[in-house]
């Protein structure tokens, strides 16, 4: 205690000498009580920051009540209503009240309701199975409120969202709510299901893993017969209800049976092929659901992650929301294009290859699927929103695995009418893929030949076609102001790659000769000549043959490179 003394008789000098820490035990007291106070600022900042999510989980629900949403979701269950007068909303949200514990906590697939979900729900519900590092515990639900908060009667299925809020027994203060959304064709009209029966031929049915009537080949979970879950969602990451696709109307034009509800479970159905493949899971997971292209990318992944002596690592993953970001009918390539924003969490990254249980954090992640299909092609109705299936049997290909269908042994390949994912890359490189290409059309806009002879525009694309190929091969730059042309003139893309892929030469000249209409024709020609940078002497003898049929002069051979090389460098 000799230190007591001096500390009370001189506690100013005691404290300033630092004789203080001398005090024995004095360092480990005072680490003890700053970790004390740490800690319980540490538990004040999470119970504020638990409070502030539930408070902003309550306005966002709110938000939903109010008008005009209320309303919209009113009016679109009236139409639903007048569509189908036996239809019930109440006995939809008993629907999702009885499918949110087996969504939760999934047991075996052969007890699942199979024809109550869609394929890519079936498929989430076995692949988070796999992924798991532990099983999960089946929550005590005590509901306490349920309602719906969107729906829509379209032209392909109507949708449904029900918001179900509910408390874990186990965890009473933290209130959980999730989004369930629910499809079904719009002919359908509301009727008692007998699960021991078809309901398409009334034949018995027992169930199993096909999902199929052996009888009629009738689809249960394809939305002919009853309303089908295609989605749940944590209400925190719910985008909400009402959402607008850019190009939809121009493919829907073209294509009237396609939705983007069937998209968007497609995707969904994509990304656990995905992450099945790249965590080591299931080999040839994506084989029938990807082309050439997205196969190279994660060849081309698991190449550099084996040279660095490193593994992919995916456990715990929650897909949180699939939602379509842009939509491209008939590309300059030929192909219907849709993009998809994918929101998920889960513990992922690159660990070593000898590492048996790493410890990677789990985080939010966000893929943006690309997925096309021929530009010709129309959508399948009678699969409906089942997109998991044999294309020869129609059988459900849950749980198969291997090069062929195990119950008709084809060989797997992709339905002509599916879309099938060509790239998949991270949000924010995706975003600066879109900007590269916006800037690509800001150049190539200002050559497309602005040509106000509207009843002479197909003629022009056809002889730019020509002339474009007459050096044997079209440069990106050509097939992109092609494509941007036939877009602003309004004429139909998969037209335009037909003249492409089947050349027929120069359509005939019949313009006026020396006329208005014949310079500005020719004055185009040239521009589609030059939008690649070089004008060959095939082009030029191209150029000249019709300008003596129309009566016009072509610039000379040197002039026309000196205008080809101001155009556009387009990589």
């Amino acid at each position: 205690m000799h230190w007591f003394q001096p500390m009370v008789q001189h506690p100013l000098d005691f404290y300033a000498r630092g004789e203080v820490w001398n005090i024995p035990h004095l360092p480990v007291a005072a680490g003890v009580v700053m970790f004390a106070f740490g800690s319980l600022g540490a538990l004040v900042l999470l119970g504020r920051h638990d409070r502030l999510i539930r408070e902003l989980t309550r306005k966002k629900i709110g938000e939903l009540e109010l008008p005009p949403s209320a309303q919209t979701v009113e009016t679109a269950l009236a139409a639903l209503k007048a569509r189908d007068p036996a239809f019930d909303p109440e006995a939809l949200i008993v629907q999702a009240q009885r499918l949110l514990p087996r969504v939760l906590a999934p047991g075996p697939t052969a007890e699942l309701p199979l024809a109550e979900l869609s394929d890519a729900m079936v498929r989430r519900l076995i692949a988070q199975r796999e992924l798991q590092t532990k099983a999960a515990a089946a929550p005590k639900i005590e509901l306490q409120r349920a309602r719906i908060v969107g729906a829509f009667a379209e032209r392909t299925f109507d949708a449904v969202h029900v918001l179900l809020e509910w408390l874990d027994a186990a965890l009473p203060d933290t209130p959980r709510a999730d989004v369930m959304v629910f499809v079904r064709r719009p002919h359908v009209a509301t009727r008692a299901l007998h699960t021991d029966r078809c309901p398409n031929c009334a034949a018995p049915y027992a169930g199993g893993a096909l999902n199929l009537c052996t009888h009629c080949k009738a689809v249960l979970n394809s939305g002919e017969y009853g309303w089908v879950l295609t989605q749940h969602i944590e209400f925190e990451a719910y985008r909400g209800p009402w959402r607008e696709f850019r190009g939809v109307e121009t493919l829907l034009a073209r294509d009237p049976g396609f939705s983007p509800e069937v998209l968007e479970d497609r995707a969904a159905l994509v990304f656990w092929r995905w992450v099945l493949e790249r965590a080591g899971l299931q080999a040839n997971a994506l084989r029938r659901y990807a082309d050439a292209a997205a196969l190279a990318q994660l060849v081309e992944r698991q190449t550099q992650l084996r040279d660095a002596g490193e593994r992919e690592w995916l456990t715990d993953v929650v897909l949180l929301g699939a939602d379509i970001v842009r939509i491209r009918p008939a590309t300059d390539e030929g192909l219907d294009e849709v993009h998809v924003r994918l929101r998920w969490t889960g513990c992922a990254g690159a660990v070593g290859s000898n590492w048996k249980k790493p410890r990677v954090p789990l985080a939010s992640h966000a893929v943006v699927f690309t997925l096309v299909r021929d530009a010709s092609m129309l959508s399948d109705l009678r699969r409906g929103i089942s997109t998991d299936r044999c294309p020869n049997c129609w059988a459900a290909l849950f749980e198969v695995e291997g090069d062929a269908c195990s119950y008709c042994e084809q060989p797997f390949a992709a339905g002509p009418d599916e879309f099938v994912l060509r790239r998949f890359e991270s949000w924010e490189a995706w975003l600066g893929t879109e900007r590269e290409r916006e800037e690509l059309d800001a150049q190539i806009d200002p050559y497309v030949p602005s040509f106000k002879f509207v009843e002479e525009r197909e003629r022009l694309l056809r002889a730019m076609v020509a002339v474009i190929g007459a050096d044997g091969e079209i440069a990106r730059s050509e097939r992109r102001l092609l494509h941007r042309s036939a877009a602003m003139w309004g004429i139909d893309a998969n037209r335009v790659r037909g003249w492409i892929e089947a050349p027929h030469g120069l359509p005939a000249l019949d313009l006026p000769r020396g006329s208005w209409v014949a310079r500005a024709f020719v004055e185009a020609l040239i521009t589609a000549a030059a939008i690649d940078g070089h004008v060959d002497s095939k082009e030029r003898a191209l150029l000249m043959k019709v300008a003596g049929q129309l009566g016009v002069e072509v610039p000379s051979l040197p002039n026309l490179r000196t205008r080809a090389a101001a155009a556009p460098r387009v990589t």
